[in-house]
């Protein structure tokens, strides 16, 4: 799905009178956007998924984040797939500066 995505955006991209710099930028955002810790397709498949499903599963996909933190280990196992549910996986382009107040 990402690569179509990609391959759509190159195109598109090549067509267009965008200035180098702008074409750049967008193609080092769709190369980004696909996340180091689970795929977008795999976020997707687990959107249609029954909870309990969804949170073995989101379990698995952390389970380096989780083992990496002391902290995190201490939590029970059931409260934290409730926790990683609430997630909201959101992309930001490279060098975004996030401010929340």
């Amino acid at each position: 799905k990402l690569y179509n995505k990609l391959d759509m955006v190159n195109n598109l991209v090549r067509r267009s009178q965008l200035s180098r710099q702008s074409a750049i930028q967008i193609q080092n955002y769709y190369s980004h956007a696909q996340s180091p810790f689970m795929p977008l397709e795999l976020q997707d498949l687990l959107a249609e998924v029954p909870r309990r499903l969804k949170e073995g599963a989101l379990l698995d996909v952390y389970k380096h984040v989780i083992s990496a933190g002391h902290f995190l280990q201490q939590i029970d196992k059931r409260i934290m797939a409730k926790l990683l549910c609430q997630f909201e996986m959101r992309t930001f382009a490279p060098g975004e500066v996030l401010v929340r107040g």
